[in-house]
């Protein structure tokens, strides 16, 4: 989501366009930054679920950042995401201006935790601050065709979907010079097979993990992340199966450009910034059927969409693409080509802009 709003100020700043952002402050940084793309303000917060669920605080320091919003003569309000209490502020903040917001969804399930009882709390929280939105006028879009449907679960009538985008050169062109076979000591015609994101169970981690110890020689799983299952990793670490850390986006740029596919057994992805990023360097996804697989691939032409994260099924969707390399090179130059000419942030901020013109006409 960050990267997302990161895009879409950077373009629309250059199209002429004054963007300014409001977040909330996870990471200590200072109340208001002043970049090239944007002003950013951050509000004070309290960082619930480690960052993941922050709940902005009652402050001077925040009311004061608000009194200046107030005075800045915006035209058109976008809020991303609408479960946290920052989405609520936005949308009363909206009305006050009499502004019809675009509130776009990021989700295609309900935000876990890994425990069973924090997970039900955190649903009865989506569901009632959900349900105060609907008090408020605006038009609900979405990062992809899943997340469209996600809204129907709280009964809102999608508008649309502004899709999740990249600058594939410019991806390719910011990797880092890491060459993670030798680091390794990996042989030079080693099939990588790379994963990137959070070390959580949503992600299909550990059923990745349990499907190396099953994959032929000459296989290697290069896992790029950082959180809670880290430890729990550790035993499963071979020459088929190797923890990175996290990455910097110069060094996952450069993983990927050498990665022969990448693996995304997810249960849920509103649109994967992964994936569009995996395409810009020629690498073809296999990954279950989460939000943005379907769209960046022409319909699963130009990747494998598995039925389901069992290790079984990674093992044998893995296996697959390694006697069928010919065939992944060719699905990678497509899916680069595709994603070029579909998922540019010049459409999807064009459609923003758009959507929130239709959005002001309807008040």
């Amino acid at each position: 989501m960050e990267n997302y709003c990161y895009n879409l100020a950077k373009t629309l700043s250059k199209s002429g366009n004054r963007c300014i952002i409001v977040t909330c402050n996870t990471h200590g940084l200072p109340p208001r930054e002043d970049t090239e793309y944007a002003t950013i303000f951050r509000l004070k917060s309290l960082n619930f679920l480690n960052g993941r669920y922050p709940i902005t605080l009652a402050t001077k320091e925040n009311k004061s950042i608000w009194l200046q919003l107030l005075k800045s003569a915006l035209d058109f309000v976008v809020i991303n995401t609408r479960f946290y209490p920052l989405s609520l502020q936005a949308l009363s903040f909206s009305k006050r201006l009499n502004i019809r917001p675009i509130v776009i969804e990021h989700g295609s399930a309900h935000l876990t935790s890994g425990s069973v009882i924090a997970d039900n709390v955190i649903q009865l929280v989506e569901h009632g601050i959900t349900s105060l939105d609907k008090f408020f006028p605006a038009d609900y879009y979405a990062v992809s065709n899943e997340s469209s449907k996600w809204l129907s679960h709280f009964r809102i009538n999608c508008k649309g979907t502004l899709f999740n985008s990249i600058h594939p050169k410019e991806f390719r062109d910011s990797a880092s010079d890491r060459a993670f076979r030798s680091e390794l000591g990996l042989h030079s015609d080693t099939f990588l097979v790379a994963s990137v994101g959070r070390l959580v169970k949503e992600k299909g981690i550990i059923e990745l993990a349990k499907s190396s110890t099953k994959l032929k020689n000459n296989i290697s799983i290069l896992v790029a992340g950082d959180g809670p299952l880290k430890q729990y990793l550790k035993p499963y670490e071979s020459e088929k199966f190797h923890l990175l850390g996290p990455l910097s986006k110069n060094d996952i740029a450069a993983l990927l450009l050498q990665a022969d596919v990448l693996m995304l057994p997810s249960r849920s992805e509103g649109f994967a910034t992964v994936l569009l990023e995996s395409a810009a360097c020629y690498t073809p996804p296999i990954t279950t059927d989460v939000g943005g697989a379907k769209e960046i691939t022409c319909n699963g032409k130009y990747c494998m969409i598995i039925p389901c994260a069992d290790p079984n099924t990674l093992e044998s969707a893995i296996n697959e693409a390694y006697n069928s390399r010919a065939r992944i090179t060719e699905l990678g130059s497509k899916i680069e080509n595709y994603v070029a000419e579909n998922f540019s942030w010049n459409k999807t901020s064009a459609a923003l802009l758009e959507a929130c013109q239709i959005a002001q006409e309807r008040l």
